[in-house]
């Protein structure tokens, strides 16, 4: 299998491109490729890859927040959090295995991510936006680890 940075990291391969792409337009080769709005679709590229990390970290963190801070709807609805709590944990670490890159992106932006999950765990809870804790309770570490918070989960998850 190459090992070409395009292999090993899609987002980072996206940015050099680009930049790439530009460089050569600015010298004037192939004038005829309208080659800022080509860079800008190959940034777009690397876009839609952070933005389904972010979309699945929010989501995460929405049914993180619910299961933890809305005990009078775990009972009906804490298996379906579970499953897409697993679900993101999941594919969140494929995503950033495909793109390294975003890694820093994903625990430098944690903190936006985790504001609006707050405002989505309270839309979707229909309650006020300060039961949950205005600082994230866990680190991205936590987040993502299999059996956090332990004590919600199923008799059958636990260790």
């Amino acid at each position: 299998m190459p090992d070409t940075l395009y292999d090993r990291d899609y987002y980072a391969w996206t940015r050099e491109q680009a930049m790439r792409l530009r460089e050569a337009g600015q010298r004037g080769h192939n004038s005829a490729i309208d080659w800022e709005r080509v860079a800008e679709e190959i940034e777009d590229m690397g876009d839609v890859k952070w933005d389904e990390i972010e979309t699945r970290l929010g989501l995460l963190l929405t049914h993180l927040l619910k299961l933890i801070y809305c005990p009078e709807l775990r009972e009906r609805n804490a298996r379906q959090w579970w499953l897409t709590i697993r679900e993101q944990r999941k594919m969140i670490p494929k995503r950033l295995k495909r793109s390294p890159s975003l890694r820093p992106l994903l625990t430098s932006e944690f903190l936006v991510v985790y504001a609006e999950a707050r405002d989505d765990a309270a839309a979707e809870a229909e309650c006020a936006p300060d039961r949950f804790p205005t600082e994230p309770p866990f680190t991205f570490e936590q987040v993502m680890e299999l059996n956090f918070p332990e004590e919600f989960l199923p008799d059958h998850m636990r260790r």
